[in-house]
């Protein structure tokens, strides 16, 4: 075990003013956004650009090909290796090799060892990795033939793994898109059957929450939690996707959100997070009515049959075409909109019938999603453990003889 500062350069990036003169140049500058896209792989390109001016403006060095990039927050431990000159931003630490070694080995190793670089990040609310705690931190070093002998072995199995993970995705797609024709197929036939009225008939007030400044964490179960708009999916409600309400402070008890709300997101930063709908099903959780969140009480119908119909096809192009801009860039549906979307004008007990319908039509689709999603998580595990265990050496005997995890 040695330090990185003994094997590694390591130097901070920097970010230069909004100037025009200083983007869109020729040289690659990189993010944790974009390493992100490119999480223990190679990386050529960043979707920003620094010109000669904003490069020297910034106090940022290009460093060589051969590098390794580090995000140093939100969240600490993307890893990428580079093949071209790059500048990063202050988010980013590029460790530059000062001896002869295998970049690829480290970039695995720093790949598989994510939790022990964001333990030893500082600060509570955003926790950041800083340049002496990458330069402290251990990593084994065997001799240079072992580096890339056993890089040149997990990239083999590696590469294997990922195929299996890309043929399984692109059948979720499939999947998904096949979802998305039963959707529009269902609330076609029951706009035919049933007619069509506006939700504002059904529905005696839609409200919206309200936002107090809240903790960068989720709320414990005895904890009140203001909830993320992320808690509301196309697929359904996430009560652990809340912030920690400070203790102490108080709210009115009208935004406590209850089970089986019917909510629709309000606003976003994505279009395609804007007027998603869910039934709220707290497990328990206290849970508060955020102020992007509209909460829709309806005095005819059920919300989980008006949660199906905001979430067809249909009803998602008319939320596309409504949503606005506000001055902080936040996208946003207005209520007298929501109001305005057609529903089916079904009694009750139709609309029972309408949801039973849609989830026979659905269940076999989400039966095998969830099969995938199992065998994707599967397979991420595997990979990791494949990694760790030849980087560590304890898969030495088996590098060697070019074991292959098609076996």
């Amino acid at each position: 075990m040695v330090r990185v500062r003994r094997l590694f350069d390591v130097r901070r990036g920097a970010t230069p003013r909004s100037d025009p003169e200083n983007w869109n140049g020729p040289h690659i500058w990189l993010t944790p956004e974009d390493l992100s896209a490119r999480d223990g792989r190679v990386i050529s390109e960043s979707r920003r650009t620094l010109t000669e001016a904003g490069l020297s403006r910034s106090s940022t060095t290009l460093s060589p090909p051969g590098s390794l990039v580090v995000s140093a927050r939100a969240p600490i431990g993307y890893v990428a290796q580079t093949d071209c000159w790059v500048a990063t931003n202050q988010g980013c630490m590029t460790m530059v090799q000062k001896r002869d070694l295998e970049a690829r080995y480290f970039r695995y190793q720093l790949q598989v060892s994510r939790a022990a670089l964001e333990a030893s990040g500082q600060g509570a609310t955003f926790p950041e990795l800083g340049s002496d705690a990458l330069r402290d931190f251990s990593v084994i070093h065997p001799p240079l033939e072992d580096q890339r002998r056993v890089a040149d072995f997990l990239d083999r199995e590696t590469a294997r793994v990922n195929e299996i993970v890309a043929a399984k995705r692109s059948l979720s797609l499939l999947l998904h898109e096949r979802m998305h024709s039963v959707r529009a197929s269902w609330i076609g036939e029951a706009f035919d059957r049933f007619g069509r009225v506006p939700l504002r008939r059904v529905a005696r007030r839609i409200e919206q929450g309200w936002s107090p400044e809240a903790d960068n964490k989720r709320a414990e179960s005895d904890e009140w939690g203001v909830l993320k708009t992320s808690s509301v999916t196309g697929a359904g409600f996430l009560p652990e996707a809340n912030k920690r309400l400070p203790e102490g402070v108080r709210f009115d008890p009208r935004w406590v959100v209850c089970d089986g709300d019917l909510l629709v997101t309000r606003g976003s930063g994505s279009l395609s997070n804007v007027g998603r709908a869910a039934v709220a099903d707290t497990a328990g959780r206290r849970l508060i009515l955020p102020d992007l969140i509209y909460r829709v009480h309806l005095v005819r119908g059920t919300s989980t049959f008006v949660a199906a119909v905001l979430s067809s096809p249909p009803l998602r192009s008319l939320v596309e075409v409504c949503v606005r801009t506000d001055a902080g860039q936040t996208l946003k549906i207005r209520r007298d909109d929501l109001a305005g979307f057609p529903i089916p004008d079904a009694d009750p007990k139709e609309q029972q019938e309408l949801v039973q319908s849609l989830e026979e039509r659905l269940n076999p689709h989400l039966q095998l999603l969830e099969s995938l999603r199992h065998q994707l998580s599967r397979l991420t595990e595997y990979r990791q453990a494949v990694i760790t265990e030849a980087v560590t050496g304890r898969l030495g005997p088996a590098v060697n003889a070019g074991y292959s995890a098609s076996k």
